[in-house]
């Protein structure tokens, strides 16, 4: 049941198809043969898998909830491709009910196929006890289920890639395993009926118009399959077989039991297809990646006219970061084109193609895909190298800017301790000058006290020292400063020996 709140305009319906996604994930030999013993395809295993984290190892139940998938192992072939069949049991929109069973096969080449036969769909009536599954599906409805299955089988992908895999999606597909946020796949649809305006096509064409004037005029069938495979691109009948190529994909009509031929053809035509949308989006990100360079080296502008550029490292090792991984890229890419070249020359070469074959060859034109894909892996790398050039320009401007900065901070640094210094030996001189003017103070107090002892003794025995008694004050005086100043230098450095023995016994 939709969750959508919309009236239809159901003009389109196709017969119980069999739908094919294919979209291409950087592998290589090392990371295929991990992926190989994750999953235990050696064991022809049977297996849960979730995108969720164990937070409690050590407890011996681990609860998943609902997002989570069982995998069969179906087929297996060492450096060549894991075949299963998954039962998807991941959490749906409130109110959508639905069994997803897929089949997936992942090549060494980087190559991904997930394929379902869509059996019925749900028809909305006005009594709920009345619904029933029907066979014939809107195109409106099956564009939703498409996009349902790749976001499904992008989750189940995330479930089993590595970190790496997941670093290079997330450069090239940003935020591609959170929901809503979808990466690129090809979608193909096979079936052997469909229904436009209330007849079967074929007949449509036969009684009113031809193929190409009702996918190149501004038909209802023309805008109802662009809003699943993007805008059509071409094409042709093969017999009473139709073929129509799209910029997203292959809607396919095989009245003469050529499904099977056509899924054989498909194999080795799609990853190029694949690859060649694949690097499409490679190609917007080094263009995002240029933009952010500009951004950076404006900011580099403005940290260069007074502002702190600390932070700025930071930003351009991210840059320099998304480089690096799209560089690897490169190289995975070079060795999945040779493969998946390998593979369609092999095909090829069979020299038995039936028209079915042949009319999937022509449409898409694999040597034509191959010759761009090439180019673009060419200019690619060189985009690269000159990103990685001008990065290097950067990051010596940075030490530039950095050395300037330390040096500014080195003479602020000398500037603040030389006036630490004038400050401290200001302070020691006040010291030493209020310590005199003690020393005075005290010697002053004793030559007092003592001038009244003499006048005291001269009034009651009338004894004196005839002028002499002054003399003796001003000696006895500096006597007692003398005494008094070597009495507190001893009782600090007392103090300060203690001090330093204290903390030591702590350490």
């Amino acid at each position: 049941m939709s969750t959508i709140r919309d009236q239809l305009e159901e003009i389109t319906f196709v017969h119980s198809p069999y739908v094919i996604i294919c979209e291409y994930i950087p592998l290589g030999p090392n990371q295929f043969d991990y992926l190989t013993k994750a999953l235990s395809a050696y064991k022809r295993d049977e297996l849960f898998i979730t995108s969720l984290v164990d937070l409690n190892p050590h407890e011996p139940c681990f609860e998943v909830g609902e997002d989570i998938a069982y995998i069969t192992i179906m087929d297996f072939i060492e450096g060549e491709y894991i075949r299963f069949r998954t039962n998807i049991k991941f959490k749906e929109e409130k109110g959508i009910r639905q069994e997803e069973r897929l089949g997936v096969s992942i090549y060494e080449s980087g190559t991904i196929f997930y394929s379902t036969k869509i059996k019925g769909c749900l028809e909305e009536q006005s009594n709920p006890r009345l619904e029933s599954l029907s066979e014939d599906i809107s195109l409106d409805k099956l564009a939703r289920i498409v996009v349902d299955l790749m976001e499904d089988s992008s989750s189940l992908m995330h479930c089993i890639l590595t970190a790496y895999q997941k670093r290079i999606l997330n450069v090239v597909y940003p935020r591609s395993h959170e929901r809503y946020y979808e990466r690129k796949k090809l979608a193909v649809i096979i079936t052997d009926k469909i229904i436009y305006e209330g007849k079967e096509l074929t007949e449509k064409i036969k009684e009113q118009e031809d193929l190409e004037l009702l996918i190149y005029k501004d038909s209802g069938f023309r805008r109802e399959i662009q809003q699943i495979l993007g805008d059509i691109e071409g094409g042709l009948m093969v017999g009473k077989d139709i073929i129509v190529k799209c910029r997203d994909g292959l809607l396919i009509l095989a009245k003469d039991g050529t499904v099977e031929e056509y899924k054989t053809v498909l194999r080795y035509v799609l990853p190029l297809m694949a690859l060649d949308e694949f690097y499409s989006h490679v190609f917007a990100r080094i263009w995002v990646i240029w933009d952010g360079i500009d951004e950076f080296r404006k900011a580099l502008e403005q940290a260069e006219r007074g502002g702190s550029i600390s932070e700025l490292r930071v930003w351009l090792s991210k840059i320099l970061s998304d480089v690096v991984i799209l560089t690897n890229v490169d190289y995975i890419v070079k060795y999945s084109l040779r493969k998946i070249k390998a593979d369609y020359a092999k095909f090829k070469g069979r020299g038995s193609l039936s028209p079915a074959h042949k009319a999937i060859i022509d449409l898409v034109d694999p040597g034509y895909v191959l010759n761009i894909v090439k180019e673009k892996i060419r200019a690619t790398r060189s985009i690269l190298d000159s990103f990685k050039m001008d990065i290097d320009g950067l990051t010596d401007l940075i030490g530039s800017f950095l050395e300037k900065e330390m040096k500014e901070l080195r003479e602020a640094m000398y500037e603040s301790i030389e006036k630490q210094t004038n400050i401290l030996e200001l302070e020691h001189a006040e010291n030493e000058s209020l310590e005199m003017i003690e020393l005075l103070s005290g010697g002053l107090l004793i030559a007092e006290l003592l001038s009244l002892i003499f006048t005291w003794l001269g009034t009651v025995y009338g004894w004196g020292l005839r002028g002499w008694e002054y003399l003796l004050i001003v000696i006895i005086t500096i006597v007692f400063a003398i005494l008094l100043k070597r009495l507190v230098s001893m009782v600090v450095a007392k103090a300060g020996k203690d001090s330093r023995t204290k903390n030591m016994f702590l350490k």
